[in-house]
């Protein structure tokens, strides 16, 4: 006697489940994400406080909600993430290179929040010599906040 045809909820869910999963670990790896341990507001750049005080901590969080959401790829053709690479020469920054981070294997880097605020940060090469760098590709470590675009000042064409 052939056996009936039973739906099994249980089954069907978990493996629902187990497909999502896997989606989402596809598709994770892709999308930039930002990591706050080398972040300093006493040399350079403004502190959280700071930006609070100024009503623009919020857009800082709603850009990293937005940010999130893409590729460093994406993000770079959107305009919105500028790799420079090494630190800038003196005469292009009003920032100083912190001490404790290394000066080579790193790619400095900024986001656009709104009108000339920054967030400062660097991005590990592929060329850095670290043991899980795949892990990290897409790992923004940010280092300041940038209120005046003083990290790396452009050269006003025109004037």
């Amino acid at each position: 006697m052939p056996k009936k045809n039973r739906k099994n909820p249980k089954k069907e869910n978990a493996l629902k489940s187990f497909e999502t999963q896997n989606s989402l670990n596809n598709n994770i790896s892709k999308f930039c994400c930002f990591n706050f341990k080398y972040f300093r507001s006493t040399e350079n750049g403004q502190s959280f406080e700071e930006w609070q005080g100024n009503n623009i901590l919020a857009d800082l969080m709603n850009k990293l909600k937005e940010f999130s959401q893409l590729s460093v790829e994406e993000l770079k053709q959107n305009h919105r993430l500028k790799i420079y690479g090494p630190f800038p020469t003196s005469k292009c920054t009003d920032f100083k290179l912190p001490t404790d981070l290394p000066k080579n294997g790193i790619k400095w880097s900024s986001f656009r929040i709104t009108g000339e605020k920054r967030l400062i940060g660097f991005f590990v090469s592929k060329e850095a010599e670290i043991d899980d760098c795949k892990n990290i590709a897409n790992t923004f470590y940010v280092v300041f906040l940038d209120e005046n675009h003083k990290f790396y000042k452009s050269i006003k064409k025109h004037t």
